[in-house]
C-alpha cells in the first residue's frame, strides 16, 4: 500500500499484480504480452485515482482518451476496456475497503 497516501494505491504494487495475473484474465490473448495491456490497467489504477469515486461507464469516453495518449500500441480500447475496467475494480475494491475501516 501506498506509504505516503494511506489511500491504498501504489502504481508499483498495482503493475506488479497485473504482471503476474493477466494470463488468467477472461479477456487474455495468447499473441499478446503483458507490455500490450499495461496502458490498460494503467488507465484503470490511475483513473480510479484521479476521478475519485465517479462510476466507471461514465468515465468512459475520458478513460478512452486516456488511454489512447498512454497506449502505445495497436490494441483498441474495446479490447482493452476490460483490462481497464478490471484494474478499475481492484483498487476501487481496496480503497473502498479502506474506508469502511
Amino acid at each position: 500500500m501506498d506509504q505516503q497516501s494511506g489511500n491504498g494505491y501504489d502504481p508499483k504494487v498495482e503493475e506488479a499484480y497485473w504482471r503476474e495475473q493477466y494470463r488468467r484474465e477472461p479477456y487474455y490473448r495468447a499473441d499478446r504480452d503483458f507490455e500490450s495491456w499495461a496502458p490498460a490497467y494503467r488507465v484503470g489504477y490511475e483513473g480510479r485515482m484521479r476521478y475519485g469515486g465517479r462510476p466507471f461507464d461514465e468515465l468512459d469516453a475520458d478513460l478512452q482518451q486516456d488511454y489512447l495518449r498512454l497506449r502505445g500500441n495497436d490494441m483498441p480500447w474495446d479490447e482493452v476496456r476490460p483490462a481497464t475496467r478490471a484494474a478499475w475494480d481492484r483498487l476501487d475494491r481496496r480503497v473502498q475497503d479502506l474506508t469502511r475501516n
